[in-house]
């Protein structure tokens, strides 16, 4: 929308917006060149111009208005003050009659209520006396019924209806009461005679019954005196019965003790007699024992000497042995010098021959054995009784 504003003043801008809507709405400015940053620059500062421009103007057309306010509201609250000034003594006296007057209604209702109310209080009053009398003598019902019969005439107004209908069913229900309290009275009275005749038999009877009990407490304290002599007498006689009975319980117990004490003696000196056979199997068994272990330790001392002397028998035997194989090692050394001498010289006259270890390396590895073996084996050669088969072969 581009047309002329409410307020002519925005006039001048509001006419550019569509200039402005043509020239920069959705324009999408290439803000990595200079010249499209500052045309973005210089759109934005016209913009910010006019804005700004707008809300100055618009400052300006509000102050005037503002001030009229003020001015208005600053009047209109200085003339209510004085409207006031007069309407408030008015309102007052206004206000002051409706007090007064609803003062005078409401003591008008009270002085009514209170009318009302002492007339049902009579009649309320006319209407309890049945209630208030009854079980009252009938002759105190009858005055109450003359006193109301003849009682002062009261001017119950528009309740008066209700007043005699009133006093003439209360008269009605007390002649029935009083009625009923004279049958009542003479129904007691009669009632009070009979209970008087009852009370002078109840009384002869108990005169009789009294008699009649003493002679009955004589016979009974007669009887209890005979009965506590028999007691006496049974009593006596269990007494001396369980005399009789704890003596011989007594001497029961006594024997019993004696007994038991003669049974316990016994059974000390068997008891006795027992630790000190297991006294002497104990020693016998002990001095057993000890020639046992001395036994033993002789058998033992002996074994050990014997050992003794087979260990030392053994050691001179290892030694005697160490000292053979040390003699037979040494004349087997020589022996070995001797024959490696000869050795030497027999390969010395004949280089062909291969040496002994060449000899003693090549039947172990023939035969698959340690070197020390194949030695051994040639030790054991006998070489003279050998030298007629080994000529025969050569030959």
């Amino acid at each position: 929308m581009t047309g002329p504003t409410a307020i002519a003043e925005y006039n001048p801008i509001a006419a550019g917006l569509a200039d402005l809507r043509t020239r920069y709405e959705n324009v999408a400015w290439d803000l990595r060149t200079v010249k499209g940053n500052n045309d973005a620059r210089a759109a934005r500062k016209e913009l910010v111009s006019l804005r700004t421009g707008l809300e100055a103007k618009r400052k300006e057309l509000k102050e005037p208005v503002l001030e009229r306010a003020k001015l208005i509201d600053s009047e209109a609250k200085r003339i209510t003050a004085e409207l006031l000034k007069i309407e408030t003594p008015i309102d007052e006296q206004i206000k002051a009659d409706e007090a007064r007057r609803e003062t005078e209604r409401r003591e008008r209702e009270a002085a009514e209520a209170k009318r009302v109310a002492s007339i049902m209080v009579r009649i309320n009053a006319i209407a309890s006396m049945p209630a208030d009398l009854a079980g009252r003598s009938w002759i105190v019902i009858e005055n109450a019924i003359q006193d109301l019969q003849n009682a002062p005439k009261f001017d119950f107004a528009e309740f008066a209806e209700q007043a005699e209908n009133t006093t003439r069913a209360t008269v009605v229900r007390l002649n029935e009461l009083a009625d009923a309290s004279k049958a009542a009275e003479d129904a007691a009275r009669k009632l009070a005679e009979e209970r008087a005749e009852l009370a002078r038999q109840q009384a002869e009877a108990k005169r009789l019954a009294e008699v009649e009990a003493a002679k009955i407490a004589e016979e009974q304290r007669i009887e209890r005196e005979r009965l506590a002599a028999e007691r006496k007498e049974m009593e006596r006689q269990q007494a001396e019965a369980a005399r009789v009975l704890a003596e011989q319980q007594r001497i029961e117990r006594d024997r019993i003790e004696a007994e038991r004490a003669e049974q316990a003696r016994k059974d000390a000196e068997v008891r006795r007699i027992q630790a000190e056979r297991d006294r002497i199997d104990r020693e016998a068994r002990a001095a057993e024992q000890a020639k046992i272990d001395a036994e033993n330790k002789r058998v033992a001392d002996e074994l050990a000497q014997q050992q003794a002397k087979i260990d030392a028998q053994r050691a001179e035997i290892e030694r005697a042995a160490r000292e053979q194989q040390e003699r037979e090692h040494a004349a087997a050394q020589a022996q070995a010098d001797k024959e490696a001498a000869a050795k030497k010289a027999v390969t010395a006259a004949d280089p062909a021959r291969p040496t002994d270890v060449q000899i003693v390396e090549l039947l172990a590895g023939h035969y698959r054995v340690h070197p020390v073996e194949v030695i051994g084996w040639l030790r054991g050669i006998d070489f003279a009784a050998l030298a007629p088969d080994l000529l025969s072969l050569a030959a």
